[in-house]
């Protein structure tokens, strides 16, 4: 039975089908969209026909979804008018083009086929399911994205069977392109969009193989193991037991992920979970990495002051590694190790010699390794009795056999070393990591020379990390041409900011957007200074200063630094954005060639930051704590340097903040005769500047200090400043005034009298309730009149009489200060004081109309 709608309803349903007038294209047709992947909705321009439409939205999608987007109308017809009459099914046909052509949707009967204007629309990924559209509309979010109309079912069977079949279409086309986009981004060890896209594809295919180990491979990339074996013992469980090699792929990455870790740093802390900012340079090195497999191995250097983010980026790739099938060899030098000949190889070859393949090295070498690792039967899993027995040996014994049998050469031991390492990558893929390596000594870096010399034709990975842009402490003479050396950068403030709310959210900590961008701020893009930032401030709640362990690191890398280059980066500290080599060179009274010298220190150590302009920047963490090493005298030393060295700077007219950086070194200097003589040369600049409580702080301090110097003068300042503050007089002083002062200091011609006459009556006026003001408009009318005197001067002593006036109740008064100002009013139209006077004029006495 058909349902009646009422009017109200009526015009629902066609506010929801068309609430805004359909765009329209040259031709003056709706331009249509299908969005039918993750969401049930069609648009026609701004018109949105979604299944609650009905017919319209049935006719829509059969068209668009057929060759051609033509269909025959008998079928139209039999798929969704099933059970009515031939004649009434054309009817409902004719009605059903009619309402769509009243939305804009170009369909028509032709001949005995249904058609849709092709030109009319838009090929979006919905209809062409290419990779291309997939980039356009999908990955740039221009569609919405999921499965073919969920949740949508077809009101008829032969309707419903077409619906089906066309979903089923549908979703073969997505898989196809999913699985292509998806193994293109393993290939360029993407892994977060690889994450994305295996969701995706989770959602047309649950039990697709690629998707799930992808999600497995990314679980595990995230540190959690156990959840990634979890992934793909339920996804062996679907799969069954009977399976046979399809489950292979699922065993083999379980077993990989589940493969204990290799000696190394581990680390549990919560601020070091995360890794953001590092996704370039770790898809970089994973795809050096993979060409190993083809015996295309190198050697690379990865380079960056303490903090950068070096031992993390090894450390997830050393995850990589383990899930696409690398062994890994961790090894890491330490400051005592450059007297030690051959220490990080002696350290790591008892692991290597207990590997699968390292019986394939040559007997010989196998023999000098013997020799020089004489432990290293104790890691051996083959005969426990034999290790028992050597267990059992004393030192004394083993120190006959080395008189006896004296070590092989270094020149042998160098040739075994590198015989293993082949023998290991030969059976299995090899990832050395070593740290540190600007402690190396110098028999290791031999082998490490040679190594990456024939790196190409082995199965070997190296990954060095060093503090310098080259592998050791000081250059070493043989740096190998096949040697990549890849510099690392501070991460961008975007993914500071991740990774700084990204701490704080796992640690139940929300940060504040104020904190959070004072945060990537003052980490720089150092990820250590990032994270001991906020883990200092959730310990602690105190934000701003350095942490404990930070303040560590710090100190250590200020202790390394020459005399010069440590001066050189206080001053630039003390300066901060004022800092330049010219700058510094009056300050410290030194050569350009050693502030030069000291810079250079500065920029190796990383001390520096790149302002992008011909400033000396210091990073601001760094820049406190080099500071603090200075003592109270040495401060106020530096001080007065920079105060005399910028007061030599000659400036036309000094900006303000120029002029209070000036009193502040002088203040910090404690030289109070230098900083009252400074100040009474600005003061008149700082007070056209607005800031009277700047002023006021800055004249109490120079009078305190002062004596008797200059006091009137100060006085004088101050009490203008409190005016300008709306603070009553100094002390609450009274300023009796008589008649007869206030008539001879107004007809006086200097202008400093006539400002300090001023003040004195504004100032008495507001705050002294013994005053006599009985002669206080006599003298505000004698300045205002008195032509001799500048404009501002009769301007500012008419609007002190006429607020007089005001509050006395005399209009006759304040139009004779009003009329005595006109010359001084005319010639300065536009000035704001002269505004002032003439609205308080006619807005009280005067006229209104004009006022406004």
């Amino acid at each position: 039975m058909a349902r009646s709608y009422s009017r109200d309803e009526l015009a629902t349903r066609r506010t929801m089908h068309q609430s805004v007038a359909p765009a329209r294209d040259a031709h003056g047709r709706s331009r249509i969209r299908l969005h039918t992947l993750g969401a049930t909705v069609m648009l026609a321009g701004d018109v949105r026909i979604d299944p609650s439409a009905g017919t319209s939205f049935s006719v829509v999608l059969r068209l668009a979804y057929s060759p051609g987007m033509h269909v025959a109308r008998d079928v139209l017809l039999r798929e969704l008018w099933p059970d009515q009459q031939p004649t009434r099914q054309r009817a409902n046909l004719r009605q059903a083009l009619y309402k769509l052509r009243q939305l804009g949707v170009s369909a028509a009967l032709i001949g005995d086929t249904v058609g849709l204007d092709v030109s009319q629309v838009d090929l979006t990924f919905s209809l062409a399911r290419t990779a291309e559209q997939f980039e356009r509309d999908v990955i740039c979010g221009h569609e919405p994205f999921g499965p073919f109309l969920p949740g949508y079912v077809a009101a008829w069977p032969d309707f419903g069977e077409w619906l089906e079949f066309t979903r089923e279409a549908v979703h073969a086309d997505v898989r196809r392109v999913l699985v292509g986009q998806l193994r293109s981004r393993r290939e360029r060890a993407d892994w977060g969009g690889a994450e994305a896209l295996a969701r995706w594809l989770l959602q047309f295919d649950p039990l697709n193989e690629d998707a799930t180990l992808t999600i497995a491979e990314c679980t595990a990339l995230a540190g959690a193991k156990s959840e990634a074996v979890a992934i793909l013992d339920r996804y062996l469980a679907e799969v069954g037991a009977t399976a046979g090699d399809i489950r292979l792929p699922a065993l083999l990455l379980r077993r990989r992920i589940a493969e204990p870790v290799s000696r190394g740093r581990l680390s549990f802390a919560p601020t070091e979970r995360h890794f953001i900012g590092r996704e370039e340079e770790l898809a970089a090195l994973t795809l050096l990495m993979r060409r190993t497999r083809w015996h295309d191995g190198c050697v690379v250097l990865v380079h960056g002051p303490p903090g950068m983010g070096k031992t993390r980026l090894t450390e997830e790739l050393a995850k990589v590694a383990t899930i696409e099938g690398f062994r890994t060899i961790r090894m890491g030098c330490r400051e005592g190790d450059a007297e030690r000949p051959f220490s990080i190889f002696l350290d790591a070859a008892p692991d290597l010699l207990v590997l699968p393949g390292a019986l394939g090295c040559a007997p010989d070498n196998l023999s000098v390794l013997r020799r020089w690792v004489p432990s290293w039967r104790l890691q051996s899993e083959a005969d426990e009795q034999t290790a028992t027995d050597w267990a059992e040996v004393s030192l004394d014994a083993v120190e006959d056999v080395r008189v006896q049998r004296p070590y092989p050469s270094a020149a042998s031991l160098r040739r075994a070393l590198l015989d293993l390492l082949a023998a290991v990558s030969d059976e299995k893929p090899l990832l050395v990591v070593i740290d540190d390596t600007h402690w190396i000594d110098d028999a290791s870096w031999a082998v490490l020379a040679d190594l990456a010399e024939r790196a190409g034709t082995t199965r070997t990975f190296v990954v060095m990390t060093s503090r310098e842009p080259h592998p050791r402490a000081t250059r070493p003479e043989r740096v190998p041409g096949a040697l990549q050396v890849r510099p690392l950068h501070p991460i961008s403030p975007e993914s500071s900011l991740a990774l700084a709310i990204a701490i704080g959210d796992d640690l139940s900590a929300p940060i504040p957007e104020a904190l959070a961008d004072w945060f990537v701020r003052a980490g720089e893009g150092v990820p250590l200074f990032l994270r001991s930032l906020v883990n200092h401030w959730i310990e602690s709640g105190e934000a701003g200063g350095v942490p404990p362990t930070l303040g560590e690191l710090i100190e250590q890398r200020l202790g390394k630094l020459s005399g010069d280059a440590l001066l050189v980066l206080q001053t630039a500290s003390i300066l901060g954005d004022r800092a330049n080599v010219s700058l510094l060179e009056r300050v410290l009274d030194m050569r350009a060639f050693e502030i030069l010298r000291a810079t250079e220190e500065l920029h190796r150590g990383d001390a520096l930051a790149d302002s992008g302009e011909c400033k000396i920047a210091v990073h601001e963490l760094l820049a406190r704590a080099a500071v603090a090493r200075l003592g109270p005298t040495s401060t106020r030393i530096m001080h007065r340097r920079i105060a005399v060295a910028l007061e030599a700077t000659e400036y036309e007219r000094p900006a303000v903040q120029e002029i209070l950086y000036l009193l502040f070194c002088w203040r910090a200097a404690q030289d109070w005769v230098a900083f009252t003589e400074c100040f009474l040369r600005h003061s008149s600049a700082l007070a056209q500047a607005g800031d009277g409580r700047t002023l006021l702080e800055l004249v109490v301090c120079a009078i305190d200090r002062c004596g008797e110097a200059h006091r009137d003068a100060l006085l004088s300042i101050r009490r203008q400043a409190e005016l300008d503050c709306g603070l009553p007089p100094i002390g609450n002083q009274s300023l009796v005034i008589c008649a007869a002062s206030l008539v001879r200091d107004a007809a006086s011609p200097h202008p400093a009298a006539i400002i300090e006459l001023l003040v004195q009556i504004e100032s008495a006026f507001r705050a002294d309730p013994v005053a006599d003001r009985s002669q206080m408009p006599a003298a505000c009318y004698a300045i205002a009149s008195n032509a001799g005197l500048d404009y501002p001067l009769r301007i500012r002593a008419a609007d002190i009489g006429i607020r007089i006036a005001s509050n006395m109740c005399s209009p006759v008064f304040a139009t004779e200060v009003f009329n005595s100002v006109q010359d001084a009013l005319e010639n300065s139209a536009g000035h704001d004081k002269a505004h002032a006077v003439e609205i308080a004029y006619h807005t009280i006495f005067g006229d209104l109309d004009r006022a406004e």
